[in-house]
């Protein structure tokens, strides 16, 4: 599944990146996660919840534009033990997928992006097993978050952060062009 993740995002963004370009691309195909915290579970008896965390993926590189992309995709795993009524131990487990991206661009092809993203008003589209968690835009940068629930949505889902980016930089651009005209 990891490999498959790499190998897709990278054939997404080879078109947007020279032929000569150098990427930096860190995938950890098994490590161990590391434990956030514990906690009780109420809800059920005896009940123990674990948190977990896993850096796999990151992607780091500039594209034809001059705009320096940086991907990551963390691995959250939720543990839940209980007792059932019955008197069994149980554990279920529940992963999710964390994906940023994050677009560094040049103020002098795109200007500033903030007004560009109150026009959209944050309103970039993920895929259906996706949410959207964060979109911060300043002078600088663009940064997407989303949460996955299913590890074969998490390519596309980084494809369609970074279009909605886009779409924010190209509305940027448009603005800028027309501003600079007056």
């Amino acid at each position: 599944m990891r490999v498959g993740v790499a190998t897709e995002r990278l054939k997404m963004i080879q078109e947007d990146a020279g032929a000569k370009a150098q990427f930096s691309l860190k995938l950890a195909l098994a490590t161990k996660p590391v434990k956030l915290r514990d906690e009780a579970w109420s809800h059920r008896k005896n009940g123990k919840q674990e948190f977990f965390e896993e850096d796999w993926f990151a992607l780091q590189g500039q594209l034809l534009d001059g705009t320096y992309l940086n991907d990551d995709v963390k691995e959250l795993l939720r543990k839940r033990h209980f007792t059932n009524p019955r008197g069994k131990s149980k554990t279920k487990t529940r992963t999710q997928y964390l994906v940023n991206v994050r677009l560094s661009y040049p103020a002098s092809v795109y200007a500033d992006a903030r007004p560009a993203e109150k026009a959209l008003h944050g309103q970039i589209k993920v895929g259906t097993g996706a949410m959207l968690r964060a979109v911060r835009v300043n002078e600088k940068a663009i940064v997407l978050k989303a949460v996955v629930s299913q590890d074969r949505e998490i390519a596309t889902t980084m494809g369609m952060l970074s279009v909605g980016a886009y779409r924010i930089l190209n509305l940027a651009r448009k603005v800028a062009v027309k501003g600079a005209n007056k």
